[in-house]
């Protein structure tokens, strides 16, 4: 039984770990491609961060880019998104700066590798009985 549980560990981490480990993947463009973008109004929505100058921009294809653009260009880009009907909103001040501890993904990768730790643990300390030396075998084990 003790066996079952540890491959069952063990299989669940090897399974899950490089889905929750993977980063979302966001690409970098230039200001021109993201005006090109929300001219053929592929753009669906946006966030645009006023203190770092970065507008997180999504496709209606599910593609995910950031674009860095200067304080004067700010205006024009939001009039741009304002005449295509892009959804977007605007983040201000220290609510900018992400301030939390550790992402769910990770934590999520923690609890399978701390199964499978635990498992292997149980394993190495509980695993095969070992046998005096010139023990003989029996049937009934």
């Amino acid at each position: 039984m003790l066996r079952l549980l540890t491959a069952i560990t063990l299989v669940t981490a090897v399974v899950a770990a490089p889905a929750l480990a993977a980063p979302a993947h966001t690409t970098r463009e230039g200001v021109a491609s993201l005006r090109r973008q929300i001219d053929a109004k592929r753009v669906k929505a946006a966030t645009l961060y006023s203190r770092s100058h970065v507008i997180h921009a999504s496709e209606s294809g599910g593609k995910r880019y950031s674009v860095h653009f200067q304080p004067a260009e700010r205006r024009s880009l939001v009039d741009a998104m304002l005449t295509h009907h892009v959804r977007f909103h605007i983040v201000k001040g220290a609510s900018a700066v992400k301030r939390h501890g550790l992402r769910r993904r990770y934590i999520a990768l923690i609890i399978p590798g701390g199964l499978a730790v635990l498992g292997l643990a149980a394993f190495l300390i509980l695993g095969r009985r070992r046998r005096p030396p010139g023990a003989v075998a029996t049937a009934a084990e």
